[in-house]
């Protein structure tokens, strides 16, 4: 008897689960729809085919479906699968099986795992080989975002046949995750390291993308079981919630951010390269402290270990005496001023024992480590079992072209034990800063046991305490901020990637160090600073008072606005934090999904995003724009220039806006509320824009980070229900007199002090757990 006459054509609709239709059409066509999260239909269903195990999606928003793949929906051992069988007695109403036959003839199951607002496929091989697995659907036909370091193009949805790897240069943040917000709908592949399998080679984990005009896929090699290869359904707020909990599912949760790496900070390489020394350091950043620059962060990332060392030979500081003489006094001068240093930090580890041969041996020039004795830690970590290892036993070996430089030998960390990492984290401690800069580069042909190495150890570091500056992750950022590939100028990449972070999910941006390695460019130092202004982490690597007056107290400028406004950035970062959705760098396309405009913003150079809804970044970052002048985007409703205080109703374009007199390239719109520090008294002060709200209550609610280092999570919700905040007009800019606008405490009632400041902003103290309602004597709560 054939499968199909065998089930049921319908199950009770009350189940959790339900098969609405067993071969409703061609024969071997089942339909599943998932519990919806309340009363009332889901949002989608799955269809399969099992003629070629081809799957699609059908919508019940009236959006298009995800059409099927034209000829085979799965792909095993590199083969395409050529039929498929329902497994009943192995499903459940959340889980549908089934077995698969390939081309070869090699076999092996689906496993289809439906939830409200997504789909969770696992491909296991019965006989696991290490060959390619692949989930194919159909074109999508709509702009696509993500794919973190493979993401610069912006649009992704036709970027073709593509392998994701970890390369060791610029791309070393790997991510499959793609999505298509007019479209709903996302997708990413997501490979844990128990799945490797590797048999006796030195070999990577790669995956593989292909967004075409005849298929979206999804692949990888290397692996035992494809066990997470997740499709999304809803509008992009719900898709990042889901994407959220995926990541959590499969090991790779994003981590709590810290507050320090959201100020301004210092990085030594511009500067000294790798000939770093304790004077020269300290001079440069006493520069800078001397000018009013509030430095919170400072990192040395080189130059500091032993003669014949790297930075795994933990805590174990070249002392001589133009180096670090006293590495105790050296730390304690960055904790005397509250700034947190950071070291640079590699997770490979060197035998000693390598055949090249070069200058260089400390690492003073970046080269080569030549007939360096064994160091300790490689002898512990293998002595203990800490290094990765293949099935067969043998020890995991990759290579480096860049320091330490090592043709072969070079040990790396085995993240999937605790005790491994335990053990590295208190190598790692015995250097004594506050944090980490995170930069290993391995580039030989085994370039690295799985990309998803480092995030558990950056993890590891995070809930030490330590800030982590990342630049190796998978799926997921392990830093408190994400940094892209060193900087050479004014190159387009770099907000092509801040927008591909954004999307990806990883919204904590660090645009590299300005100045990297263009130290007299003072177009692009300028632009840089100003771009950085509008981003997580801002790093100078250049001393801005060598460029003159003038240009100098334009980056101050900029920078310091950045730091009174440090509060409001971390509170979207926080937000992104709790929820998944990129708040600390939103890409007008996530934002604005179904504004046609947005999604041509990137092909004409109109780098442009917000931060939390309420601020619109627009910087200017192109080389071969010398005038200063470019279009500017401004979405539905109101913004407010930052600059001149003009209100602006969009959707408009701003043609040809002059860049050469702006503080900040940003507008305020949205519900026009930002929190930003007094830098005389340190209070916390909410800011209230003068932008037009159509008289319906506009809600903001900041999340304070004073608390959380004692574990509680405060804040404070902002209620705007007023016409008379659209102008300051007629009160008293100091004090507010004259004004019907009124300020009340929530819970006491009691009013509170405002005044009105430049552009008529209107201001007030908060403070943590305090709620606040602005309204105007028509509105108010208290008549």
């Amino acid at each position: 008897m054939k499968l199909e006459h065998m089930l049921k054509p319908i199950l009770p609709a009350v189940a959790a689960s339900v098969l609405t239709a067993a071969c409703a059409g061609p024969p071997h066509r089942f339909v599943f729809e998932p519990a919806p999260p309340g009363s009332g239909e889901g949002v989608y269903r799955l269809l399969v085919d099992t003629d070629g195990m081809r799957y699609s999606f059908l919508r019940t928003d009236g959006r298009p479906a995800i059409e099927a793949h034209a000829t085979s929906g799965i792909v095993l051992h590199g083969a395409p699968v050529l039929s498929g069988a329902y497994l009943a007695e192995m499903s459940a109403d959340d889980r549908k099986v089934f077995s698969l036959v390939n081309a070869k003839g090699e076999q092996g199951q689906a496993e289809f795992r439906l939830r409200p607002n997504s789909v969770t496929l696992a491909i296991r091989p019965d006989r696991p080989s290490g060959a390619r697995i692949e989930a194919r659907l159909g074109p999508i036909g709509e702009p696509g975002y993500g794919l973190a370091d493979h993401g610069a193009a912006g649009d992704v949805s036709r970027i073709g046949d593509i392998r994701i790897e970890n390369d060791g240069g610029h791309n070393r943040f790997v991510s499959t995750f793609t999505i298509y917000p007019r479209q709903r709908f996302a997708q990413v592949l997501i490979s844990a390291q128990d799945e490797r399998f590797i048999d006796n080679t030195s070999r990577n984990v790669p995956h593989f993308v292909s967004y075409s005009s005849t298929e979206t896929s999804l692949g990888v090699e290397g692996v035992s079981r494809a066990g997470n290869i997740t499709y999304f359904f809803g509008d992009p707020a719900r898709i990042y919630r889901e994407f959220k909990s995926v990541k959590d599912r499969a090991g790779y949760p994003d981590v709590r951010p810290d507050y320090r790496l959201f100020g301004i900070g210092w990085e030594a390489w511009p500067l000294l390269g790798w000939n770093t020394n304790a004077e020269s350091i300290r001079t440069s950043v006493q520069g800078f402290l001397d000018r009013g620059y509030p430095l919170s962060w400072v990192t040395v990332g080189s130059g500091f270990w032993e003669y014949g060392g790297t930075t795994t030979s933990f805590g174990r500081w070249n002392t001589s005496p133009d180096k670090y003489p006293d590495p105790g006094a050296f730390v304690q001068w960055f904790d005397n001023r509250a700034i947190a240093l950071l070291m640079g930090l590699r997770t490979q580890f060197v035998d000693g024992r390598g055949v090249n041969t070069g200058s260089g041996r400390d690492g003073s020039s970046g080269e080569y480590i030549d007939d360096a004795a064994v160091p300790p830690e490689y002898t512990a970590g293998l002595d203990s079992g800490y290094f990765a290892r293949l099935r067969n036993g043998s020890l995991f070996q990759s290579g480096s072209g860049v320091f330490p430089q090592w043709d072969r030998s070079l040990a790396v960390l085995d993240s999937t034990r605790e005790e491994a990492i335990d053990w590295f984290v208190r190598g790692a401690a015995r250097w004594g800063g506050s944090g980490w800069k995170e930069d290993t580069m391995l580039t030989g042909r085994a370039r690295i046991y799985h990309d998803g190495h480092w995030n558990p150890i950056m993890r590891a570091l995070h809930r030490r305490g330590d800030p982590v500056v990342a630049r190796n992750a998978y799926v997921s950022s392990p830093g408190s901020v994400q940094r892209l590939n060193d900087t050479d100028g004014e190159e387009e990449r770099i907000p092509r990637l801040a927008l591909a972070y954004g999307a990806s999910g990883a919204p904590n941006v660090y645009a590299d160090i300005v100045g990297n390695r263009d130290r007299d460019n003072g177009q692009y130092i300028e632009r840089h600073a100003k771009l950085q202004a509008l981003t997580a982490a801002i790093g100078l690597g250049v001393e801005p008072w060598r460029l003159g007056d003038e240009m100098s107290a334009s980056i101050a400028g900029a920078l310091l606005w950045r730091e009174r406004y440090r509060p409001y950035f971390y509170s979207a970062a926080l937000r992104a934090y709790r929820t998944g959705y990129p708040h600390t760098l939103t890409p007008l396309p996530i934002g604005y999904p179904d504004d046609e405009r947005v999604h041509s913003l990137q092909g004409e150079k109109m780098w442009q995003w917000t931060i939390d809804g309420n601020l619109l970044a627009h910087p200017i970052f192109d080389r071969g724009n010398v005038q200063g002048r470019r279009d500017v985007y401004l979405p539905a409703g109101e913004w407010m220039d930052v600059n001149t205080g003009e209100i602006h109703t969009g959707p408009k374009v701003l043609a040809n806006y002059d860049y050469s007199e702006i503080r900040v390239p940003a507008f305020v719109g949205g519900s026009g509320v930002l929190v930003g520090r007094n830098p005389a008294t340190g209070e916390l002060i909410a800011e209230i824009w003068p932008i037009a709200r159509a008289g319906q209550p506009d809600e903001y609610v900041y999340l304070h980070h004073e608390d959380l280092e004692h574990g509680r999570e405060v804040s404070s919700t902002i209620s705007v229900v007023a016409s008379g905040v659209h102008s300051g007009a007629g009160a008293d800019s100091a004090s507010g007199a004259g004004s019907a606008v009124r300020v009340i405490e929530v819970r006491t009632g009691v009013r509170v002090e405002h005044e009105f400041g430049e552009f008529g902003v209107l201001r007030f103290r908060i403070s943590p757990g305090h709620d606040y309602e602005v309204t105007d004597s028509v509105h108010s709560v208290c008549q």
